[in-house]
């Protein structure tokens, strides 16, 4: 009986020493994650300050996270969204907090969509959008023409020519160029 209670307090002593490890080990992955993104902030931060203007986010995760920590830093003019991993609306809403935003590429990025697209009107100063591979339909571009201050767009090839047409229609000034993307 004694042998049997000290095999099973060796076995909690073992499984409480794991669990603890395993507990360390998490903590310390979760904090080297926020060290990560801490020392991008750190470094796009720095980059923008010595002359850069482009931030390209390029497979990365914490998007919105990221954006919001550059939020509304007037040396930003462009921005690369690059096959991201988990753009949303809360990181879209970020965009018109750029003053100088004068261009933005989404490419193979999923969190783009007709509903959030209308966000992008509050950009004081886009005049340039590339849109490909995203979740904006046709009927989505229709918010494009409400860009006023959109001088050029590329659009890639899964946009029919109709709805390509009717955009240049309704603004005959938008330089419109097309991509194949196949």
């Amino acid at each position: 009986m004694r042998r049997a209670i000290a095999f099973v307090l060796a076995f909690l002593a073992l499984f409480i020493g794991i669990w603890l490890l395993a507990s360390r080990q998490r903590e310390q992955f979760r904090r080297s994650g926020e060290e990560r993104r801490d020392l991008w902030v750190f470094s796009v931060k720095s980059r923008l300050e010595k002359g850069e203007r482009e931030v390209a986010l390029y497979s990365c995760a914490n998007t919105d996270f990221l954006l919001s920590s550059i939020r509304g830093m007037p040396e930003v003019e462009s921005i690369l969204f690059l096959e991201t991993i988990d753009l949303s609306d809360r990181g879209i809403d970020v965009l018109p907090t750029f003053p100088n935003l004068k261009r933005l590429v989404f490419a193979g990025e999923r969190g783009l969509n007709d509903s959030n697209l209308k966000i992008l009107q509050q950009c004081q100063s886009l005049e340039v959008l590339e849109i490909n591979r995203t979740q904006v339909t046709e009927p989505g571009i229709g918010a494009i023409k409400k860009i006023r201050t959109l001088k050029s767009i590329v659009l890639s090839s899964e946009f029919g020519n109709e709805a390509v047409e009717e955009l240049r229609a309704s603004r005959p000034d938008l330089l419109i160029e097309r991509r194949d993307t196949r």
